[in-house]
């Protein structure tokens, strides 16, 4: 039997916010709620995952969208504009620990409510069952993410 671990992680903007990580080991979930961006990679080093899904641009440039983000909106979805301060700091954390991430892991950027929609995640949950359950909105994205991943 072939073992995956993925992550996902629900990134703040901020240290003195929480973030939410989900780690997935096969059809088990582990979650956990941090603050630094050490506890975040202590864990992702941890673990040593396949792939690492961010809910946190991983990319910056001086205009409100990028490609990427423009394709999700046409999709119906709505998105904040990276010219945003708060997300223009969520975009730089998410780059800082995507840098240190890809020594040893793959990392993609999800965004969860599109990933929910798109690929059923509430389908694939039931289909797998999780023995425990995330306890806030955080831990619950972080899931969608390691599953996206």
């Amino acid at each position: 039997m072939i073992h995956v671990i993925l992550v996902g992680i629900d990134l703040a903007g901020s240290e003195k916010r929480r973030s939410g990580v989900c780690i997935l080991r096969n059809r088990r979930a582990e979650f956990r709620s941090v603050h630094t961006d050490n506890e975040i990679l202590d864990i992702v080093k941890d673990v040593m995952p396949k792939c690492v899904g961010i809910d946190a641009p991983l990319s910056y440039h001086d205009k409100p969208f990028r490609d990427g983000d423009i394709e999700i909106r046409k999709r119906g979805y709505r998105i904040l504009p990276l010219t945003f301060k708060g997300m223009r700091r969520l975009a730089e954390r998410g780059m800082r620990l995507a840098k240190h991430i890809t020594h040893f892991s793959e990392v993609i950027e999800v965004y969860p409510h599109a990933s929910f929609r798109v690929l059923n995640i509430s389908d694939i949950i039931s289909e797998i069952g999780m023995p425990s359950a995330p306890k806030n909105k955080d831990e619950f994205d972080a899931l969608i993410c390691a599953l996206t991943a």
